[in-house]
């Protein structure tokens, strides 16, 4: 399945098949293609990776990995029209970690009234022939200056504006690959 960009939904309010990830499916919705290789083992394959990209981010899409992260394998999307992307994939062992690292951006986005300094837009999400992948924006990252430390500050404050009755989330999310128990609370 391929849910798209944090702009088209709020996010589906459960990950699993059922009525819920139906009514919130985007439109640009689509069936992957199965893939040639064994992209369900812990190195995915990047001929493997394109064929299953390159229906959604066209033909002259290019991955190249990057450094960073512990838990998942990291690359930069390249599209022929000039866009770029972020992507994590991992198989379907830690579909978990990556669902909800999807729900939860774009749930913070609809909470925020779009993305910010602090978090990046979701393209899409991904689960199919034996892996996951997570599509965010890129984002250049830079030196931390005046200009930049101030977008980051308000996104803080904006975020922690929010109120409510009880703490806690509507889901467990995780910590690295640490599960993070967040039931709904009176305190902390």
């Amino acid at each position: 399945r391929f849910f798209g960009h944090s702009g088209s939904h709020d996010g589906p309010s459960s990950l699993q098949d059922g009525p819920e990830t139906a009514q919130k499916a985007p439109k640009r919705a689509s069936r992957w293609p199965k893939s040639k290789g064994a992209v369900g083992n812990s190195n995915n394959n990047i001929e493997d990776l394109l064929d299953l990209l390159r229906p959604h981010y066209g033909t002259g899409l290019t991955i190249s990995p990057v450094a960073g992260g512990d838990c998942h394998k990291s690359y930069r999307l390249d599209c022929e029209d000039g866009r770029h992307f972020f992507m994590k994939t991992n198989t379907p062992r830690y579909l978990e970690v990556l669902a909800s690292e999807h729900f939860s951006l774009c749930k913070v986005a609809a909470l925020l009234g779009g993305v910010d300094a602090l978090y990046p837009e979701v393209e899409g999400y991904i689960e199919e022939a034996g892996v996951c992948c997570l599509v965010l924006e890129w984002r250049e990252l830079g030196t931390f200056n005046e200009s930049n430390g101030a977008a980051i500050a308000n996104s803080l404050f904006n975020q922690h504006a929010i109120s409510a009755d009880r703490y806690g989330w509507e889901e467990s999310n995780f910590l690295g690959l640490t599960k993070q128990n967040n039931n709904w609370n009176i305190s902390w």
